[in-house]
Order: C-alpha cells, then structure tokens, then sequence
C-alpha cells in the first residue's frame, strides 16, 4: 500500500512540476520615445524624484499562471518622463515629484490589461502648485503570455499616463493662467 501511495505521490508532483509556469521578466527599457507624444507647451522642467508606494515587490500580477516580474519600476516610470518635452535634469523652477500609486498587468478572460498609476506633485521654488493623479492603461489580446507581449503592453500604460502629464504640464509653466 505505501508502494503505491508512494508512486501516486511521484506522480502527482511530476504533474503540479509540468503546470508550473515560468516567470514573465519584464525589462525597464522603453519601445517608445519623445517624438510620439503631443504637447501644447514646451515648459522646462525636471523630476525631483520617483517613489515605489504601490510595489513592495517586484510582482506585477499573474498572467495566464505566470507571476509577473520587474526590476526597478521606478527607473523605468523616471524614464517616461524623460521622454516628455522639456524635461531636463538641471531644469531649475518646475520640479514633479512622481509617486508610483500602483503598477500592474492582469488577465482578462483572452485579454490582458497594463496599468501604471501614479501621483505627480507639481511645484516650483518648494512651493507645491497641485497634486494630479494619472493612470496609464493598455488593454490589448493576450496572444502567447509572453514577455515582450507584456514588455510592450506596460509600455503602452507608460506612454498613456506620460500623454496625459505631457498635457498637463502647459498649466504649471510660467505665464500660465492661475489654478
């Protein structure tokens, strides 16, 4: 009898070790640059810093059964927005202070969604001018669960939240009618 739980347990764990699935790496570089985003100002500007508050790991969800992974979220948001018009890092007057709020992918049925969340913090001469939330989205087919499939859907978020602050920023440049 135990011969025989003890092959069933084999088993058993050779069938779980076939269903387990292979992490998804996702990779902070981004598909996309300046010239693809439109903006109505050409204020300078620089970021003060970007914070991880909504990742306390490196898993972004779960895809088709396979956790999603990235390193160093926040370099890869910086990154975005330094693709935006205007920015420089020595920029002196209007600095943002970004937030990362959430960052995560998910299945939906044959889809899948990417989204980036994050709170900007405008301000000039330490003085802050507004606190903005955004939220980047991509939801697309999900073809083969894999890792440049989920690469660029993440970087579609990034570029929808990175268009949406490029359109924001010609409120906080100077000459720019009060809030």
């Amino acid at each position: 009898m135990s011969k025989t739980l003890l092959q069933a347990a084999t088993a058993l764990s050779t069938l779980l070790a076939a269903c387990a699935h292979e992490p998804i790496q996702l990779h902070n570089e981004l598909s996309w640059d300046a010239s693809s985003l439109q903006q109505t100002s050409s204020c300078n500007f620089s970021v003060a810093g970007v914070s991880n508050l909504g990742l306390a790991t490196d898993q972004m969800g779960t895809i088709g059964g396979s956790p999603v992974l990235a390193s160093d979220v926040a370099s890869w948001v910086h990154s975005a927005f330094e693709q935006i018009h205007g920015y420089s890092p020595q920029a002196q007057g209007l600095s943002l202070d970004v937030e990362i709020v959430r960052a995560y992918l998910h299945s939906l049925s044959i889809s899948k969604s990417a989204n980036v969340v994050v709170r900007v913090n405008y301000s000039r001469s330490a003085q802050v001018l507004a606190s903005r939330i955004y939220r980047g989205a991509d939801t697309s087919m999900n073809w083969a669960n894999g890792d440049f499939e989920m690469q660029n859907a993440f970087n579609r978020a990034l570029k929808d939240m990175a268009q949406q602050v490029a359109t924001d920023l010609g409120q906080f440049c100077p000459g720019a009618p009060s809030l």
